[in-house]
């Protein structure tokens, strides 16, 4: 019994000596984060990790780095008139994501069609979702900018994103080349066994008035964006493009296209 007891004691403590030393480290804890904007209600004061405590706007949102498994929940009904900057890195089995809480109408992100505003920009993410949004009135509706490669896993689903279209409007002044749902930037080179990022799902989307998305690269290479699935979407009434340049294993399939401009596909691509 003693010398059970004994084994015990000196197995525990080369544990605790594992921990303090580092060789062995916590799992890193996910956080669920809430914002709602009703009057009364959210405070960026907050600690927002309770529909009881939410944050106001995205201000807490836009100075952080998000770690694998982070939620941030946006309140059904409520509307922003405000930039969203993500980053951070999921996980395969442990997805960071956006999305709506509550019942009632999709929340919005509602700029004021400046020729720079921007809904939600993403920088250099991986393993993302973002779900049940409305975007609307903005330059550019999701601008996803890489400077590194190798990254793998985006998800946009349930997305109506409209009226995306200051560009067409205020052209040749504006700051951004044009309007579109979403624009993936690939803002580093890649060779023809390398790539920026893979597995992109888009999935149940709508866009009106707002060009469908758009996957550009200065590299010119055919696999900067590989595994790229639409599906299931509806793009219509739109001025531009859908873009598909520089893509290899790309999956179209159960799409509703009503040309609204002067093009319905360019393509540039592997399949």
């Amino acid at each position: 019994m003693k010398k059970n007891l004994l084994s015990y004691l000196i197995t525990l403590s080369i544990i605790i000596s594992m921990f303090s030393l580092g060789f062995v480290s916590a799992a890193a804890v996910s956080a669920t984060y809430y914002i709602d904007n009703t009057t009364g209600v959210g405070n960026n004061n907050n600690d927002g990790t309770s529909a009881l405590s939410p944050w106001a706007d995205f201000t807490n949102v836009n100075s952080r780095t998000f770690q694998p498994g982070d939620q941030i929940l946006l309140k059904s009904g409520c509307t922003w008139n405000q930039e969203m900057s993500l980053t951070g890195i999921g996980t395969s089995d442990s997805w960071i994501s956006v999305n709506s809480y509550s019942t009632g109408a999709k929340p919005k992100i509602q700029r004021s069609n400046g020729t720079s505003e921007i809904c939600i920009t993403m920088t250099d993410i991986s393993y993302w979702s973002i779900k049940n949004l409305e975007m609307c009135d903005a330059a550019e509706g999701i601008a996803a900018n890489f400077s590194s490669l190798s990254h793998e896993g985006l998800l946009l689903s349930g997305i109506y994103a409209h009226n995306i279209e200051t560009n067409f409007q205020q052209s040749p002044n504006a700051t951004i080349w044009n309007s579109n749902m979403i624009n993936f930037v690939a803002l580093v080179g890649n060779s023809t066994t390398q790539y920026v990022c893979k597995n992109i799902t888009i999935e149940n989307c709508e866009t009106y008035k707002t060009t469908p998305p758009q996957f550009a690269s200065g590299s010119g290479n055919d696999d900067t964006w590989q595994d790229v699935t639409l599906r299931n979407n509806y793009f219509h009434d739109y001025q531009g493009t859908i873009s598909f340049q520089n893509i290899s294993n790309v999956t179209f399939v159960s799409n509703r296209v009503i040309l609204g401009g002067n093009h319905l596909l360019q393509l540039s691509m592997s399949v």
